[in-house]
């Protein structure tokens, strides 16, 4: 509806939504064209998400923006496996808050490190932009593996967005055996979406 929209426009919603939970799991499902990121799980833990489909198809020329198929944002032992991305944007985000006190628990206390994830056995499609990102909105993160994955032709198997505002720790990041085509295995730049 409109071509200039942004990520603060409140009327893309996500598709699934899951918060402060336990034990989760995701399984068997196909998540299809979303208006705004595919699914987003916030402070959750034990989470095990496998055997899916996320896709966000392009339509008449048009790519939904932002559709990254999952979002962990302030999550801890996480297993993502056998799951296919084919989305326009990230196919596994890593989240966890923004801005220069995002790191800090008294400031803003819904922030927090993701730890602890596993992803293997995926495959990326060719609209993914970045197979695993951290930042944007990612003040921490620890012990991420990514591993066993194909890659059709993404843009990135790698992406750090390095926000100036932001505060970004990042400890154990893995990845291996990912094999395919990308146009960039790491890519490591400044990120300024909405500010310069």
């Amino acid at each position: 509806r409109k071509p200039d929209c942004t990520n603060k426009e409140l009327m893309r919603p996500r598709l699934f939504y899951v918060s402060n939970s336990k034990n989760i799991e995701v399984s068997g499902v196909t998540f299809k064209n979303a208006k705004f990121w595919t699914t987003h799980y916030y402070r959750c833990s034990n989470l095990n998400i496998h055997d899916c489909h996320i896709v966000s198809e392009t339509i008449g020329g048009v790519k939904g923006p932002s559709t990254d198929a999952i979002d962990l944002d302030n999550c801890r032992d996480v297993t993502i496996r056998r799951v296919r991305m084919d989305v326009n944007d990230d196919g596994v985000a890593v989240k966890g808050g923004k801005g220069p006190w995002a790191d800090d628990p008294v400031k803003c206390p819904g922030n927090g490190p993701t730890v602890n994830v596993l992803i293997e056995d995926c495959d990326f499609g060719s609209g993914c932009h970045s197979c695993l990102t951290f930042g944007s909105e990612c003040p921490a993160a620890t012990n991420v593996t990514m591993r066993n994955c194909r890659v059709e032709r993404a843009g990135n198997v790698l992406n750090l967005k390095m926000r100036a505002d932001t505060p970004q720790h990042y400890h154990g990041i893995r990845v291996s055996n990912v094999t395919g085509l990308c146009h960039t295995v790491l890519n490591v730049r400044a990120w300024n979406q909405f500010f310069d």
